[in-house]
């Protein structure tokens, strides 16, 4: 997810989203690379080949008009945008491999507890406030808990 939101930062949301449609071409090579136990018929291989190669030639047009006065910029966040892509079609397939010995409410038990205690926690850790908080607050470092009380 983080990789994603610097890719946005970097990319203009077409083209972000112009890359992200070719997750299934992604997930489709991880999941044949790590489990090689699937069988996808060729024409799926060409189809998602085709749309990938529509979707570089996007990126090159848009990164042309866009991009003009730094190209290297654009290749590292293109390059930032296709791994994060890869990683979320790794998360995909062990979510699914996970998924074949718990069923979904196990899962979201299992994730529940540890997401409660993470934010939970940072909850109650002091941050630096903005200055148009600390006079109505009258703290310059507050918890979220304090904020939101």
């Amino acid at each position: 997810i983080s990789l994603n939101l610097l890719s946005l930062t970097l990319v203009p949301h077409v083209l972000s989203l112009v890359i992200r449609g070719c997750s299934p071409l992604a997930t489709a090579l991880l999941q044949t690379i790590l489990l090689r136990d699937q069988e996808i018929p060729y024409g799926e291989w060409l189809c998602m080949f085709l749309g990938t190669t529509m979707a570089a030639l996007a990126a090159l047009a848009q990164g042309n008009s866009s991009f003009s006065s730094s190209p290297s910029s654009f290749i590292v966040a293109v390059m930032l945008c296709v791994l994060s892509l890869f990683c979320s079609a790794l998360d995909f397939i062990l979510k699914a491999k996970i998924g074949e010995d718990l069923n979904p409410i196990d899962t979201t038990l299992y994730q529940a507890l540890p997401v409660l205690l993470m934010t939970g926690l940072l909850g109650w850790l002091p941050k630096e406030a903005p200055k148009m908080w600390t006079s109505q607050l009258g703290s310059s470092k507050l918890t979220d808990v304090a904020v939101m009380s």
